[in-house]
C-alpha cells in the first residue's frame, strides 16, 4: 500500500475544519517541492500543527464529487525543512520570539542546507553567530529552546505513525495522553487498551509486536488474558469465565505454554486485575460492579416506606379515575398500594398487561400525595424507550447515560458516587435490557433516593452486556414484585399480544389459528427482499408510512440479513437520483429521506443508540448531513457517517423497547442459534396493529416452544443473598 501513496511537503496555513473529538480535519496545504507552491486541500485524521511547522504527508489525491480534488492523507509528520525559502520562514515564525526574516536570513547565509541540523546538533555554532554579532543573547535562548520544543512536541505520534497505527487511532491516544504518549509506550502500551475504548487488544499488540515487544513479555500475556476474559463475558453475557474457557481462548489467541499462562494469571490476580472466587474467574470491573449493585441495593430491599398519605390513598385513586376516565379493578389498586410502601420494587409482565397503567397511576399518586415538587426522576436504557415512557406518562423520561451525564471523551459517568444525582423516586422501564456495569453505575449515581421502581419484561432477551440483572433480582426472596398476567390492553380482534403471551408460556400449536393481523408467510431467505416489497408497498398504499412500518431480523449477514434487506428497501423507497445529493461512508450510502438508526451514543448532541431519524438534508460541498429525531435536528460530518445506518430493517435488540403499527419479522433456519424463544417473543410484542411473519413455519413453531437452554453464569444473586 506504502508503494501507491503519493509524499508531499509543505505546511497548513487554515484548517476549513476540525472535529476535537475524532481529530478529522480539513485543511489547506501550501506544498513546497522547490520548483513551485500551490495550496491543496488535505483531508484526514492527523495533529493540530502550527502554521511554521514544515510537514511531510503521505497519501493518495482523491476527486470528491463536490469539492474537487482533495488529498487523503494517511501519514503526517513534522520535518526540520531543508530550502532556503523553508529554513527562513521557519526561524522567523512566531516559534522563534523576535529573530526575524531578516536575522534568518542571515544564519541561513553562514550554515546554507545544514542550518538547521548545525544548530540542534552544535551548541558552539551559537557563540560564532553572537561573535559575528547575527544574533542576540536573547536570539540565542529563543532558537535553542524553539528547535527543543520542535524536535520532542509530537515523537510519540511519530512513533505510532510508524508502527502502523491509523490515524483515527492515533487522534484517540493523543487525546488521552496529550505529551505522555512516549512515556505510554516505553512503559506499556498495552495500557492503551484499558484507558481508550474503541481500540482493542489486537490493534495495540500489532502495534507492540512492531515496536519489538516480546511476543512472551508478561505485559502482552497479561493484556491478552484480561482481554479474553472480557470478550468470553460480552460475548455470552456472563460476568465470570472458567479457568478452561480462559486457556482455549488463549491458546486460539497467541502460542504460549500453559505454565507460563497460569504463572500470568496468577500475577494478575495478585495485582487484583482478575479475581477468582470458586474457580471462577472476573474481570475487576465486573466482581466490583455485582459485589457493588448487592451493597448499594441492601437497604432499599431492607426499607419499608411510611406513607404520609396512605389513609388518604382510596380518595387519590378515586380522583385519578375521575380525572383520567379509568377505572382501576381491586387487584391493581392493592397492587399500587403495596407498591408504595418498600424501598426496592420490581413489577413484571407481558405486553398488555398493564405496566404502563400501573406507572402512569403511580407517578400520578405521588404527586398529589407529597405535591408537585416531589422530584420523579424517569429513565430507560434506550432513547426510543424513554421517549416512549415519556409519551405514555406525560412525564420528563431520559436515557440512562444521559440521566448520568456520560461523558464521550473519558468514557465515564460525570454522575456518580462523588457527584450524585439527588432525586426521591427513581422509576426504571425496559430494565431487561439493562446489564450489570450500567446497572451498577447507576446505583453509584443516586443519592437521596426513597425508592427505586423497577420495571421490566423477563421474558425479552436480556441486555447485550455482560450479567442476567432483572433476572437475577427476581430470584430473591426479599425484594418486594409484581408479577403482571392479565391481559388488559388488546385492540378488538387482535391476537397479537395473545400470540406474544403464548410464545412466553409455551401454548404455540402447530395448528395454531393466525387471524387477519397475524400473517404467516411460508418462503425461503433468498425470496425475503422481494416478499417484503411487495408487502411493504401495499402498507405504505392503504397509508401506513416508514414510521408505522418496521421490518425486524435477527442477524446483520445473510441474504435475508438486515443490512441486505436494507438496501434493498432503500434502493425500492428511495432509490438513487442524479438529482438528489447522497453521501457514501463504506458500504453503506445515505440518500435524503433515508429513514436512519443511530449507533453509537452521542450524549452532546443528545442522541443516543437506538435512537431513528431521517435524513433531512445533505450538503456535499460541506461532507455533512443532517438527520431530524423527532424535531430534533442534529449535524453529522463525515467522522461520524459510521455512527448511522439505515433502519429500513434492523435487529431485534435495536427494536427493543419500541412499538410499531405494522412488524415484518423475517423467521429462517439459515439464523441458526441467534434465533431462540425470547428473541421471537420479544421480536412479536414489538407489533401493534399487523404482524407478518416471513420464513420457515416449522423454524418458527420450534424455536417458539423451545425452552432457551443458554444459561448466563453470574454471581449477583449469590452476592444479594449472602447479605440477608
Amino acid at each position: 500500500m506504502d508503494n501507491e501513496w503519493i509524499t508531499l511537503q509543505g505546511f497548513i496555513t487554515y484548517y476549513k475544519y476540525q472535529n476535537e473529538q475524532s481529530g478529522y480535519k480539513i485543511a489547506l496545504f501550501k506544498m513546497d517541492d522547490n520548483l513551485q507552491e500551490r495550496t491543496i486541500t488535505i483531508v484526514g485524521y492527523f495533529p493540530t500543527f502550527k502554521k511554521e511547522d514544515i510537514l511531510i504527508a503521505k497519501g493518495v489525491f482523491i476527486k470528491h464529487p463536490k469539492y474537487g480534488l482533495q488529498f487523503q492523507v494517511h501519514e503526517i509528520e513534522k520535518q526540520l525543512p531543508s530550502s532556503e525559502s523553508m529554513i527562513v520562514r521557519f526561524l522567523s515564525s512566531s516559534q522563534f520570539k523576535k529573530v526575524g526574516k531578516s536575522t534568518a536570513k542571515k544564519i541561513y547565509d553562514l550554515l546554507k542546507e545544514e542550518t538547521l541540523t548545525i544548530l540542534s546538533q552544535d551548541e558552539n555554532i551559537y557563540d560564532q553567530l553572537l561573535e559575528k554579532k547575527i544574533i542576540s543573547p536573547f536570539q540565542k535562548e529563543s532558537l535553542i529552546q524553539g528547535l527543543k520544543n520542535t524536535s520532542g512536541m509530537d515523537h510519540g505520534i511519530q512513533l505510532l505513525l510508524k508502527y502502523g497505527l491509523s490515524m483515527k487511532n492515533i487522534m484517540k491516544i493523543e487525546s488521552v495522553y496529550k505529551d505522555q504518549i512516549e512515556m505510554i509506550l516505553k512503559t506499556n502500551p498495552y495500557q492503551i487498551v484499558m484507558d481508550i475504548d474503541g481500540i482493542g487488544f489486537k490493534t495495540i499488540d500489532k502495534l507492540s509486536l512492531n515496536m519489538g515487544m516480546n511476543p512472551l513479555d508478561k505485559r502482552r500475556i497479561k493484556s491478552a488474558i484480561l482481554y479474553s476474559v472480557l470478550m468470553l463475558c460480552h460475548k455470552n453475557g456472563d460476568t465470570y469465565v472458567s479457568l478452561s474457557a480462559i486457556l482455549k481462548e488463549m491458546h486460539q489467541l497467541i502460542e504460549i505454554e500453559t505454565s507460563y499462562l497460569e504463572e500470568c494469571l496468577q500475577e494478575l490476580m495478585d495485582e487484583k486485575w482478575l479475581i477468582c472466587q470458586e474457580n471462577r474467574y472476573y474481570h475487576y470491573t465486573l466482581y466490583h460492579a455485582e459485589e457493588n449493585i448487592a451493597s448499594l441495593l441492601k437497604p432499599y430491599i431492607q426499607r419499608h416506606l411510611e406513607v404520609d398519605f396512605i389513609d388518604d390513598f382510596p380518595s387519590i385513586i378515586q380522583e385519578i379515575e375521575m380525572e383520567n376516565g379509568i377505572v382501576y379493578t381491586q387487584e391493581q389498586k392493592e397492587s399500587l398500594k403495596r407498591t408504595l410502601q418498600h424501598g426496592l420494587f420490581i413489577i413484571t409482565g407481558g405486553p398488555g398487561t398493564g405496566k404502563t397503567t400501573i406507572l402512569d397511576a403511580l407517578i400520578k399518586i405521588y404527586k398529589k400525595g407529597y405535591g408537585e415538587n416531589f422530584d420523579i426522576s424517569l429513565c430507560a436504557p434506550t432513547g426510543r424507550a424513554s421517549k416512549r415512557m415519556s409519551q405514555l406518562t406525560h412525564t420528563y423520561a431520559c436515557t440512562i447515560h444521559r440521566f448520568l451525564k456520560w461523558d464521550l471523551h473519558s468514557n465515564t459517568f460525570s454522575k456518580n458516587e462523588l457527584d450524585p444525582v439527588y432525586t426521591d423516586i427513581l422509576i426504571v422501564d425496559e430494565f431487561s435490557m439493562v446489564d450489570t456495569l450500567l446497572f451498577d453505575a447507576l446505583l453509584k449515581g443516586i443519592k437521596g433516593v426513597s425508592q427505586i421502581i423497577l420495571i421490566g419484561d423477563d421474558g425479552q432477551i436480556p441486555s447485550v452486556g455482560a450479567g442476567n440483572v432483572l433476572h437475577d433480582l427476581l430470584q430473591i426472596p426479599q425484594i418486594a414484585k409484581l408479577k403482571l398476567n392479565k391481559i388488559f390492553r388488546q385492540e378488538s380482534g387482535s391476537m397479537i399480544i395473545q400470540l406474544a403471551h403464548d410464545i412466553r408460556y409455551g401454548h404455540l400449536t402447530k395448528d395454531y389459528p393466525f387471524h387477519d393481523d397475524i400473517r404467516f408467510y411460508p418462503i425461503t431467505s433468498y425470496q425475503a427482499p422481494h416478499v417484503i416489497l411487495k408487502l411493504l408497498s401495499i402498507a405504505l398504499s392503504q397509508g401506513y408510512t416508514l414510521e408505522d412500518i418496521q421490518v425486524i431480523i435477527p442477524m446483520y449477514a445473510n441474504v435475508a440479513g438486515i443490512d441486505n434487506i436494507n438496501r434493498h428497501i432503500q434502493d425500492f423507497i428511495n432509490p438513487h437520483d442524479k438529482n438528489k445529493p447522497e453521501c457514501i461512508s463504506g458500504h453503506q450510502v445515505f440518500r435524503l429521506n433515508d429513514k436512519v438508526l443511530q449507533l453509537k451514543n452521542q450524549p452532546e448532541e443528545d442522541i443516543f443508540n437506538g435512537d431513528v431519524g431521517y435524513i433531512v438534508e445533505i450538503d456535499e460541498e460541506n461532507d455533512s448531513l443532517v438527520v431530524d429525531f423527532d424535531g430534533h435536528y442534529v449535524e453529522y460530518t463525515r467522522p461520524f457517517f459510521s455512527n448511522l445506518t439505515l433502519a429500513y430493517a434492523m435487529s431485534v435488540h435495536k427494536a427493543q423497547g419500541s412499538e410499531f403499527n405494522i412488524v415484518f419479522m423475517c423467521v429462517f433456519k439459515e439464523y441458526g442459534w441467534m434465533l431462540n424463544k425470547k428473541l421471537i417473543y420479544t421480536a412479536v410484542s414489538r407489533a401493534k396493529k399487523s404482524l407478518i411473519i416471513l420464513g420457515d413455519e416449522d423454524a418458527f413453531m420450534i424455536k417458539s416452544n423451545e425452552e432457551d437452554n443458554k444459561i448466563r453464569h453470574t454471581t449477583l444473586t449469590d452476592c444479594i443473598k449472602k447479605r440477608f
